[in-house]
């Protein structure tokens, strides 16, 4: 089955897979991921992380990036809860290109923030999701530090990991450094359904920028 091909792949990705090699894999995936992830496996994280926003991000008109759109799953949650202002960004050509034909976002662009800077301007977002971008291969834990240069003072920041990244350690510790340093407060953190068809939790967690 196609999901096993791909999904797989993503699942046996280690710290040393190159931008290019995962982006490859996501251009060639473009065209069936949202069939595989959401209608087969039942990718719980979009979901999550939309029901989550009315609460902490109370302005439809706030700026929000998407980081790691793909294909606008997570973008078409947050604009279903009223968001007018999203902007999207992502390693894969091929994912983006998908995105954009939802016309959900103002404004689509290539980034890898394990490579900083991206092309955006310091304090330039109200709000900023990762939805499923922490995993290996993927956003290391230190991309956090470009996420907070782009976000606003006072700013939220939502993102998740599944458990097998989370078992990792690296993102909760770095996550705990900057709560210890007063840049950012933890506002929540919970577990629950990442791919149910695949039997694998996962965390979400909401910070806010000091």
């Amino acid at each position: 089955m196609a999901e096993k091909k791909f999904l797989d792949k993503m699942y046996a990705l280690t710290d040393a897979t190159t931008a290019d090699q995962i982006a490859s894999i996501y251009d060639e995936w473009a065209h069936s991921y949202d069939s595989e992830i959401v209608d087969e496996l039942g990718y719980a994280m979009p979901d999550r992380v939309a029901d989550m926003l009315p609460s902490l991000l109370e302005s439809r008109d706030a700026r929000i990036l998407d980081i790691g759109c793909g294909t606008g799953v997570s973008g078409k949650k947050i604009a279903a809860q009223g968001y007018r202002q999203i902007e999207g960004c992502d390693i894969s050509r091929q994912m983006l290109a998908r995105a954009e034909n939802l016309n959900i976002y103002k404004r689509l662009f290539h980034a890898d923030l394990n490579h900083p800077p991206v092309d955006a301007a310091d304090a330039s977002y109200d709000a900023v999701t990762v939805v499923g971008a922490f995993a290996y291969g993927h956003l290391r834990a230190t991309a956090l530090d470009e996420i907070l240069r782009i976000v606003s003072d006072g700013g939220l920041i939502i993102l998740t990991t599944n458990d097998h990244y989370y078992k990792e350690g690296s993102l909760d510790a770095r996550i705990a450094s900057l709560d210890e340093q007063n840049k950012v407060i933890l506002l929540a953190r919970e577990h629950g359904a990442h791919m149910p068809g695949k039997d694998v939790g996962g965390w979400v967690y909401a910070l806010g920028k000091n």
